[in-house]
């Protein structure tokens, strides 16, 4: 598992490669403060307007594969915050071949 650092600004976008894939990540803010995020492999749209929540990994199942997927932790399952970003929230990549090993059934 990486860590991804984050801004504490409630709109970003940023290239990475991870994993053997080059991904492109929106985050943006909406006036409730909750966080959605856009997320492109190798130039091809995997989620749009995606509500990220705490604790959970971002990407469905099938995606996962061609790299591996993200996830938020938070305090208490809260939903992430920019605000909170590298203090009480984290994002973090997890490598297909982590998960893998994580659910040996997958």
């Amino acid at each position: 598992m990486q860590e991804i650092t984050l801004e504490n600004q409630p709109n970003q976008q940023f290239s990475i490669s991870l994993g053997g894939a080059a991904y492109v990540i929106s985050l943006r803010t909406l006036a409730n403060g909750a966080t959605l995020a856009d997320i492109e492999i190798d130039n091809e749209p995997l989620v749009r307007g995606l509500l990220c929540r705490g604790n959970e990994l971002l990407l469905p199942y099938p995606y996962q594969a061609r790299g591996g997927n993200f996830l938020f932790t938070t305090a208490d399952g809260r939903y992430p915050s920019y605000t909170d970003f590298g203090g009480s929230c984290r994002f973090y990549f997890i490598s297909a071949e982590e998960l893998s090993n994580a659910n040996p059934a997958a």
